[in-house]
């Protein structure tokens, strides 16, 4: 299911849409660190608020904005960068799509001045410790002071509209080339004229009073858009549908009943399109129920996105979930669903996010099942290195193995921190 034209061009950042507000609280008693009840501002186009949270809460919240639209050093960046986009496309021919695209690359003088502009601004100044610290989604850069904190925010979104642009406009290889590329070629005439055509409509869906970043960051979400690239809408709201059985069970549940907090399932995709889940996700699946049996964990966390074949409708996660129900019993209100994942690295980074938002024990271990084979693979020190190759941190630690198929693991608050850079599940 996808977004419609609209929503994906203009409703991120320009349009009437519902909106969340977090209360305004003074500086010196916000909170210094994650906080799960957070609630997160919305813009109406999750593809946005997932990968780009620092451009919503920019644009959405009044103060923010007002700050922005009369900030001299925007406005003249904002002229220069239009003038400078101008002039190169009146010489980018009918069909040129990489002439287009090296005319919108955020340049990093760009970058720094922007970056200047927004963490020198006392009318911006209060957005670290209202949003970015409680929301967790810019952990890796906590350790910075405020200013340095929005700085570095910033830098993060401008380097991830350049990966977009690159890897779904200029067909640069992704980390996973070929479940992650893009559906087009900069050399092919049709896809030129196509990214005219929705420059053109995205620039004339920008009103001249829209923020610095307001074209830029449509032209990426277009990108993806246009390269049925927008899988994270299917993470929002699970606490408000598929999980909220289960997440209303944590603050009910005795911990003390149960060795682990919860047995996280990984994915296995079944390679082929109409197929809800592969023989090997069968065999996880069935070991998975054997734990809860056993009285392991109180709940299940499945994890798996729509992976496998490329362009596929179905989640791992949810083919999982649907196995554990209705072949073995396993309550639906035992089992949370993670349907973002696309990667093992992911697969723990995304499960530890779940336990830090529905409150399950971060100082308790939780317990991974999976095949021999893999469980073996992360127990060894080379899923550490790449956890740091594909994350740049480590979203947990893990624990003992405790057979051919099960290791324990701790979540770690790294684990939230977003990151643009990988769109399809940041």
């Amino acid at each position: 299911m996808r977004l419609g034209l609209a929503t994906a061009l203009l409703g991120a950042a320009l349009g009437a849409s519902s909106l969340t507000l977090v209360p305004a609280a003074p500086a010196q008693h916000a909170p210094a660190g994650p906080v799960r009840s957070y609630a997160w501002v919305q813009s109406g186009a999750p593809v946005q608020d997932e990968n780009f949270y620092l451009l919503t809460l920019l644009t959405r919240l009044p103060e923010y904005r007002a700050a922005i639209l009369v900030s001299p050093r925007l406005n003249r960046i904002k002229a220069d960068r239009a003038q400078r986009i101008a002039a190169a496309l009146t010489s980018c021919g009918a069909e040129s799509a990489k002439c287009r695209i090296d005319a919108m690359l955020w340049q990093p003088q760009e970058i720094d001045a922007i970056g200047d502009a927004l963490a020198s601004d006392p009318r911006i100044a209060g957005i670290a410790a209202r949003h970015l610290r409680p929301s967790g989604a810019f952990q890796l850069h906590a350790a910075k002071d405020d200013a340095g904190l929005l700085r570095a925010a910033w830098v993060d979104a401008a380097a991830a509209m350049n990966r977009i642009y690159r890897v779904y406009g200029l067909a640069e290889a992704p980390r996973y080339p070929k479940i992650d590329s893009g559906d087009f070629k900069p050399d092919d005439p049709a896809f030129g004229r196509l990214l005219a055509e929705g420059m053109d409509i995205a620039a004339r869906g920008t009103p001249d009073d829209a923020p610095v970043f307001a074209a830029p960051l449509q032209f990426a979400l277009m990108l993806l858009y246009l390269n049925d690239r927008e899988l994270v809408r299917v993470s929002a709201p699970l606490e408000k549908q598929e999980n909220a059985a289960a997440a209303a069970r944590v603050a009910h549940t005795d911990w003390s009943r149960y060795p682990y907090t919860s047995i996280l399932v990984l994915g296995s995709g079944p390679g082929a399109l109409g197929t809800g889940i592969s023989n090997i996700g069968k065999l996880r699946t069935m070991r998975a129920a054997q734990l809860y049996r056993e009285g392991k964990a109180p709940f299940l966390i499945v994890s798996g996105g729509a992976v496998h074949p490329v362009h596929t409708d179905l989640t791992e996660a949810m083919g999982m979930k649907r196995e554990l129900v209705e072949r073995y019993g396993i309550p639906a209100s035992a089992v949370l669903i993670e349907p973002q994942a696309r990667h093992t690295t992911t697969n723990f980074r995304n499960a530890a996010r779940l336990i830090f938002r529905y409150g399950l024990p971060m100082d308790r271990p939780a317990i991974v099942t999976s095949s021999a084979s893999h469980i073996t693979s992360v127990v060894a020190d080379s899923f550490r290195q790449r956890l740091d190759a594909e994350l740049g941190y480590q979203p947990i630690t893990r624990g003992r193995q405790l057979g051919p198929y099960e290791m324990e693991w701790h979540a770690l608050p790294a684990a939230l921190h977003r990151d643009a850079t990988d769109p399809l599940d940041p």
